[in-house]
């Protein structure tokens, strides 16, 4: 882990504000960090709001700080950690313009919580963390040894059977990995892959890719297989029990159709009163979800 964790505090470090920018400045197609961010504010206050000044929160992977400073402001009491010491010089920054105290936050690896913090929360945030990390595994593991008995993770979640509605290179990535899952011989998944792409127009072999502004991050280690179907029985794996998910970031239709149709997939405007309300078809149309866990007894 120690290589993923150095690529990843090297990138964020010399990427901040690019990051930052594209993130939060406006230039999104679809501002799905800010929906993520209400998301997130909805589901703390519902399961927490009556007792806000006796919970604990850590947010992890706390980056600039934009998540942690609205629910100090709603009156929670909120630590953070983030392996970036730039996204933190920017958090303590944000810390301080509110009032609050920059030591609230410290450098951390997520690899090694248990080391970091001494003491259990009622509420762990992930946001945007796991999408760059490997052995979700592990992370879930150091998640559970910060967290009380009855403690809650938040955090969002890539929803991959989202990749059978693009009808681009993602759709045959992920039936490639259905058939290996049931055994196919190689060269059944070959030839059928193969057909697909050409079908689709995949002019060459699909490599999943983090990138901002020509900036990459490979991230072929990451891609973790969650989808809408196997959700609950995954983060039992991991000794979790699903309590919430919310479905976001929708498309309306197939991604291989924006640029015949760009105005559809421009959800630039302001994030409305209340959220989107989750339907049936979420669970196929939304590439991400955001995930309400509930640590088990064990």
């Amino acid at each position: 882990m120690k290589t993923c964790v150095a690529d990843l505090e090297d990138f964020f470090d010399k990427n901040v504000e690019r990051y930052l920018d594209g993130c939060y400045g406006g230039k999104q197609r679809y501002p799905s960090n800010a929906v993520r961010k209400s998301i997130m504010l909805h589901y703390v206050d519902k399961y927490f709001k009556s007792r806000k000044r006796k919970v604990r929160i850590l947010d992890a992977g706390c980056g600039a700080g934009n998540l942690m400073v609205e629910l100090l402001d709603r009156g929670y009491k909120v630590e953070g950690m983030d392996v970036s010491a730039s996204m933190l010089e920017h958090c303590r920054r944000a810390l301080s313009a509110r009032g609050y105290s920059p030591e609230l936050v410290q450098k951390g690896d997520v690899f090694a919580l248990s080391k970091l913090v001494r003491s259990q929360y009622d509420l762990v945030l992930c946001a945007g963390l796991l999408g760059y990390l490997p052995r979700h595994d592990l992370v879930f593991a150091q998640i559970r040894k910060v967290l009380k008995p009855d403690g809650l993770v938040i955090t969002d979640i890539i929803n991959r059977l989202f990749d059978l509605f693009t009808f681009n290179k993602h759709t045959v990535d992920f039936l490639d990995r259905l058939f290996q899952e049931q055994g196919l011989p190689t060269a059944v998944r070959r030839s059928v892959t193969r057909t697909l792409g050409r079908r689709l127009e995949i002019g060459k072999e699909y490599e999943l890719k983090k990138s901002f502004k020509g900036e990459e991050i490979e991230s072929s280690e990451v891609d973790v297989d969650y989808n809408s179907l196997n959700y609950a029985r995954r983060f039992a794996q991991a000794g979790f029990r699903l309590r919430d998910v919310w479905y976001y970031h929708r498309h309306p239709i197939p991604t291989i159709f924006e640029r015949s149709f760009p105005k559809l997939f421009q959800h630039s405007g302001p994030i409305p009163r209340g959220l989107p309300r989750n339907e049936w078809y979420d669970a196929l149309l939304c590439n991400t979800s955001v995930v309400v866990l509930e640590r088990d007894k064990r």
